[in-house]
């Protein structure tokens, strides 16, 4: 029987949004499985046109890095979609184990706990649902402003368009928001999935070090079997959830090393050089690539940060009065709590706050060399 208790009610909307998953048993199924084509079609069709026109196109210098900047960033985001689609049973399974442990809380320390948890999801859910419309809402406007108070007919972002542009405002405003669907949804789904994890997994981390804390020789006999059966479940939920998705973490690390060099270089080189280029254009979509793998890096961080704890709960307790039998069980714990927990891929690449400087470290170095040699 599927568990009542649910914090990743707001990703599962998510992904019915975006096609992974059927809108509801009465829909039909030839309609879902139409919109989830259209979707994975989208993400690859994003990739194209952004290809296209650095290729293809005879746009400007500036505009050309400016289709390569959002091709590098928006890789990420399709792939993600691709990977949540693909492996979207297995994630499921990795949920309902998880809200299963969650429902073990939750009759331990009430529905109250639970309760503040679910409404931090909801939060990261309307932050980024509110993030996606800010990017199109107000852009889509401002050129359907000046389009028709001004008469100045542009596209708000630089793609590849198969079709003439001239006099064909809405078609050019369609195809691109459509364009954008694919690479949006795999971007909002995965910042909503790792967030609601990290929520429940530090919740969950906070409760076990509290109950090892709270061991003692008349509790002993069921609070440390409970306490170290949930231990074991959210260290194998969180290395599943590594295995399902990291390389969804390599990717996001391989690539946004570039694009944040790009964005400097557009900042740098484009930005201050060029009259007809909107400075603020840039300094915006600066920002916007460094923030974006900043999510992931804190989710882990945050993970790291609360299982750093666990080894010394464990012992912060009257374990010196227990039995024999007792003080055996609290070494696997031990033992586990030294190695650390985290989100990584295959233990080579950990994702927090130390891979999150390495990234702008290591960006900032390629715009100084792409500098140097210029200069040569």
């Amino acid at each position: 029987m599927a568990p009542q208790v649910n914090l990743f009610k707001a990703w599962m909307i998510w992904m019915k949004i975006a096609g992974a998953d059927p809108p509801s048993v009465n829909f039909p199924y030839a309609l879902a499985l139409l919109w989830k084509l259209i979707m994975l079609y989208g993400s690859v069709h994003y990739v194209i046109i952004m290809f296209l026109a650095i290729v293809v196109g005879d746009s400007a210098f500036h505009l050309k890095l400016e289709a390569g900047l959002f091709l590098l960033a928006g890789i990420p985001c399709s792939y993600k979609h691709f990977v949540f689609v693909i492996r979207k049973n297995k994630l499921h399974e990795v949920i309902d184990r998880l809200n299963t442990l969650l429902e073990e809380v939750e009759d331990v320390y009430g529905t109250e706990t639970l309760a503040g948890w679910q409404r931090i999801c909801n939060m990261v859910m309307y932050f980024y649902s509110t993030q996606f419309t800010m990017l199109v809402v107000p852009v889509f406007s401002f050129f359907y402003y000046i389009y028709y108070w001004e008469g100045v007919e542009a596209t708000p972002y630089e793609v590849y368009i198969p079709f003439e542009k001239e006099n064909h405002i809405h078609r050019v405003m369609l195809y691109e928001l459509l364009s954008f669907l694919g690479p949006a949804a795999g971007l909002i789904t995965g910042n909503i999935f790792f967030g609601s994890l990290t929520v429940a997994v530090s919740g969950v981390l906070r409760k076990i070090q509290e109950q090892f804390s709270q061991v003692s020789p008349s509790n002993a006999q069921f609070l440390l079997h409970r306490t170290i059966r949930w231990h074991s479940e959210i260290i194998s939920i969180v290395g599943e959830t590594n295995r399902l998705l990291g390389t969804v973490f390599v990717v996001e690390y391989l690539l946004a090393m570039v694009y944040i060099c790009f964005s400097g270089y557009m900042l740098l080189k484009v930005g201050s050089a060029t009259e007809d280029v909107n400075l603020n254009k840039n300094i915006i979509l600066c920002i916007v690539c460094i923030v974006m793998p900043l999510f992931y890096c804190l989710c882990g961080h945050v993970i790291v940060l609360e299982y750093d704890k666990m080894s010394d709960s464990i012992f912060q307790n009257d374990w010196v009065s227990l039995q024999p039998v007792d003080r055996k069980k609290l070494i696997l714990p031990a033992l586990l709590a030294k190695r650390g927990l985290s989100l990584h891929y295959k233990k080579l690449l950990k994702f927090d706050m130390t891979t999150y400087l390495k990234i702008v470290k290591q960006s900032y170095s390629f715009l100084t060399m792409l500098k140097l040699m210029e200069n040569t």
